[in-house]
C-alpha cells in the first residue's frame, strides 16, 4: 500500500504560500505542512521552480520548437515570455544552474506565420528589441520560421525545427503562485493515496507511459480498492466523465491470462518476480482479452479495473513514484 502520509487531501487549495522567496529562488521550510513537503516533492520531480518573476518548468529533454509548446499546453503551462530583462535573466540563470552545459533555451517568441523578425510573445506583445544579443536575430528572412531562445545576458533566435531544452510558465491569468494552485491548473491532484497527474490526451498505453516517465513519474499502479475509488473518482471529474484511464497494468509477456504491474520504467528492467494486478479488483467480466494473444493494457473504471487492447486510445493518469 502507499504511504499516506498525512492523510493529504484536495482541501489543500485555503493554506498560504508554501515557498518562501530568496534572490528569485524558492526554498523549502523545515517547519511547513506534510503537504509543503508533498508540494516542493512535485516540484523537484517536475524539475519546476517559483521564482520573483513566475513558477517555472525547466524540460530535461531537447524538442524542437512546436513540440515544446505542445508539452507546456499538455501540462497546463505556456512556453515562457522572458518580456523583460529582469525575467530573461532571472529564469536563464535558474535553467542554466539546472544544466550540467550551457545551452539555450526556448521561449514562447516566435516569427511563424508572421512577416519575417516580426517576433511576438505568447500573449501576442512584440518581442522588445532592446533584448536581443549583438548581432541577433541571426536566421530571419531563411526558408523557415525563427523561434525566440534565452541565453546568457539576452535574447537570439534559431530555426524553430532545432531540438532545445525549453522554459515553461504558469501563465499569468492563472490565478495564485501557490504550490496548490499551481499543481491544480496543472491537473496534478494531492490524494490520501498518493500524488497523482490527470491527462486529457488520448494515447495508447505504451505513448502514456512514456508521457508519465519523460516527466519523472509513472503509470499509476492500483494497490487497492480504496485506491481505484479515489483515482477514478478524481479522473472523472478532471477529465469529464471519462469511463476509463490507462494504468500501468500489462500482460506483455505474460501466460496463461497474467497481468502484472509495471513498476519500472522500462520493460527491460521489471524483476524478476513482478507484482502481479490483484484479482479481486477486477470487475465482473473482465479482464476480456486475456487469452488474447494480443498484448492488452489495465484500465482503471468505475468500481474496478478492466483491460484494453494496448494500441487503443485513452486518456491516463501518472503517478509521483514515492
Amino acid at each position: 500500500m502507499k504511504s499516506t502520509g498525512a492523510k493529504l487531501a484536495i482541501l489543500c487549495f485555503g493554506i498560504a504560500s508554501l515557498f518562501s522567496k530568496n534572490g528569485g529562488t524558492a526554498a523549502a521550510n523545515p517547519t511547513d505542512s506534510p503537504l509543503s513537503t508533498t508540494c516542493q516533492k512535485v516540484y523537484d520531480t517536475l524539475n519546476m521552480a517559483p521564482l520573483e518573476t513566475g513558477v517555472y518548468l525547466f524540460t530535461k529533454k531537447f524538442y524542437p520548437w512546436d513540440a515544446a509548446d505542445q508539452l507546456c499546453k499538455k501540462l497546463g503551462l505556456e512556453l515562457a515570455s522572458t518580456d523583460t530583462k529582469k525575467e530573461a535573466d532571472i529564469v536563464y540563470f535558474e535553467a542554466n544552474r539546472r544544466n550540467d552545459e550551457t545551452v539555450r533555451f526556448w521561449t514562447s517568441g516566435t516569427d511563424k506565420g508572421r512577416k519575417p523578425g516580426d517576433f511576438i510573445w505568447a500573449n501576442g506583445s512584440p518581442v522588445d528589441e532592446s533584448q536581443w544579443l549583438r548581432g541577433e536575430p541571426v536566421h530571419v528572412g531563411e526558408e523557415e520560421a525563427s523561434c525566440v531562445t534565452v541565453r546568457r545576458n539576452g535574447l537570439g533566435d534559431c530555426r524553430c525545427a532545432d531540438a532545445r531544452k525549453s522554459i515553461c510558465e504558469l501563465p499569468q491569468t492563472s490565478g495564485p503562485k501557490t504550490c496548490e494552485n499551481v499543481l491544480d491548473k496543472m491537473n496534478i491532484a494531492v490524494l490520501e493515496t498518493g500524488v497523482y497527474k490527470f491527462n486529457s490526451e488520448s494515447t495508447t498505453w505504451n505513448e502514456a507511459r512514456r508521457y508519465c516517465n519523460d516527466l519523472g513519474m509513472r503509470l499509476v499502479t492500483i494497490d487497492n480498492q480504496q485506491e481505484a475509488d479515489l483515482v477514478f473518482q478524481e479522473a472523472a471529474r478532471r477529465l469529464n466523465n471519462e469511463t476509463y484511464v490507462w494504468t500501468s497494468g500489462i500482460n506483455k509477456d505474460r501466460k496463461n491470462g497474467e497481468y502484472i504491474w509495471l513498476t519500472a520504467l522500462e520493460f527491460d528492467d521489471l524483476e524478476e518476480n513482478p507484482k502481479t494486478v490483484d484479482s479481486s479488483l477486477w470487475l465482473p467480466g473482465e479482464p476480456k482479452n486475456a487469452k488474447k494473444k494480443s498484448v492488452s493494457g489495465v484500465v482503471l473504471k468505475r468500481g474496478g479495473l478492466g483491460d484494453r487492447m494496448w494500441g487503443t486510445q485513452g486518456k491516463s493518469v501518472c503517478e509521483l513514484i514515492q
